[in-house]
C-alpha cells in the first residue's frame, strides 16, 4: 500500500516548490522516525543554547550589580571627602 506525501518547500527568494511523493508505509515510517530523531537533535541544541544564554545573562547581571555597588561606594567616598 502506498502513502502519498505532499511536501512544500519555501525558499528565500519566495519561490515555492511542491513535491508529491508516493512511498510505501515502511518508507514513510522510516522517514518519520528519521525526521523525529533530527527534530529531537535540533531541540536539544536549542535547549543547550537557551541554557548558555541564561548563564550569560546571569553573568552580565552579576557584573552590573558589582558595577552599581562600586559606583555607590565611589559616590559615598566622594561625598565624604568633600564634607
Amino acid at each position: 500500500m502506498s502513502n502519498i506525501v505532499i511536501c512544500t518547500l519555501n525558499f528565500k527568494n519566495d519561490k515555492e516548490m511542491i513535491y508529491i511523493i508516493a512511498m510505501s508505509e515502511d518508507q514513510f515510517t522510516r522517514l518519520f522516525k528519521y525526521l523525529e530523531k533530527r527534530f529531537d537533535a535540533v531541540d536539544a541544541r536549542f535547549d543547550e543554547h537557551d541554557k548558555r544564554f541564561d548563564d550569560l545573562t546571569t553573568l552580565i547581571d552579576g557584573y552590573a550589580s558589582h558595577l552599581d555597588t562600586y559606583a555607590q561606594e565611589m559616590a559615598a567616598l566622594t561625598t565624604k571627602s568633600i564634607a
